[in-house]
């Protein structure tokens, strides 16, 4: 618990200091309502172009003579400081990063650094040295800069379309409780918002997940086999506009507010309410805005669910 307690303290403090330059342009609801991070394995190591100087005395001339290695003087061990991440950069990304212990990413070190080097040791590398692999918590909208005081500063980043599509995928919750439903009804005001649909999320008695959507839709098989004694009812409900066929077996529940006709014909007026509260069971309803002191209210707590609408 300490850990993850000093992880998260660790990641808010991080990311009081990045603002990525170019995060206006992200549009992505999740985005807007929170700070989505990714985890990237990264691989440093510092590289020489060809290979390193070597010594020019008498001596190591002979020694190259003699046909043995070539005398550097230990030039590929020389220790290079290297800052990872930069604080006082607004577009850096680097929240922090576990050091792995091998190269197969199966094991991380305890310690998580966060990017403000002020509170950590820099990371020591060498030109001989194999690759040092880590596992960083980064904000994908900014780079995340090395410097090391011997080459120029380098910014790496994830490119724009290895994550946009996941910020679009990313789904929104919002805690609401308590709410006072019917029975067997969620009835919920809620806006509508252009390319989003919403549902509502409860966890069930036995610990499952229930997810309600705010369109509904029922099948005409399993509608039909339930009310079996009215063969001609699902014309009916298409007729005055209860549903909206999508296909041949698939219909589209139509909220109350916005049917065509408020009853059903004179046929089926005594069965209006097992319909009604079918329907209602399988979608979202609105709110009805008159008082009502209906039995069989419950109080209620769940999320609501903001979700990119499937084309």
């Amino acid at each position: 618990k300490d850990r993850l307690r000093k992880f998260i303290e660790q990641t808010d403090n991080a990311l009081e200091t990045i603002a990525p330059e170019q995060g206006v342009h992200h549009k992505e609801l999740a985005l807007l309502m929170g700070r989505p991070l990714a985890i990237v394995r990264a691989a440093l190591k510092l590289e020489l172009q060809g290979t390193p100087a070597v010594h020019h005395g008498w001596d190591a001339l002979h020694h190259d003579m003699d046909g043995a290695e070539r005398l550097t003087d230990g030039f590929e061990k020389v220790l290079v400081p290297l800052r990872l991440g930069d604080s006082h950069r607004f577009n850096d990304g680097l929240v922090g990063y576990w050091q792995e212990q091998h190269a197969s990413g199966t094991t991380l070190a305890e310690d998580f650094r966060s990017g403000d080097y002020r509170t950590k040791p820099l990371i020591m590398v060498a030109s001989g040295d194999a690759p040092l692999y880590l596992t960083l918590v980064i904000d994908p909208r900014a780079d995340v800069h090395i410097t090391t005081g011997i080459l120029p500063v380098k910014a790496l980043h994830i490119p724009k379309p290895c994550y946009t599509r996941a910020l679009q995928r990313i789904h929104i919750t919002f805690l609401t409780a308590p709410v006072l439903f019917g029975t067997g009804q969620t009835a919920l005001p809620l806006p509508r918002e252009a390319g989003y649909h919403w549902s509502w999320l409860q966890q069930e008695s036995n610990q499952s997940w229930t997810e309600i959507a705010q369109e509904g839709m029922v099948r005409k098989d399993a509608f039909s086999g339930l009310f079996k004694d009215h063969p001609k009812l699902w014309d009916e409900l298409l007729r005055v506009g209860w549903l909206e066929a999508l296909d041949t077996n698939r219909a589209k529940i139509i909220p109350s507010d916005q049917r065509k006709h408020p009853s059903l014909g004179k046929d089926f007026l005594s069965i209006t309410d097992q319909v009604q509260a079918y329907l209602d069971s399988g979608h979202i309803i609105p709110v009805h805005t008159q008082a009502m002191f209906a039995p069989g209210q419950m109080i209620q707590e769940g999320w609501l669910k903001l979700s990119p609408s499937r084309s």
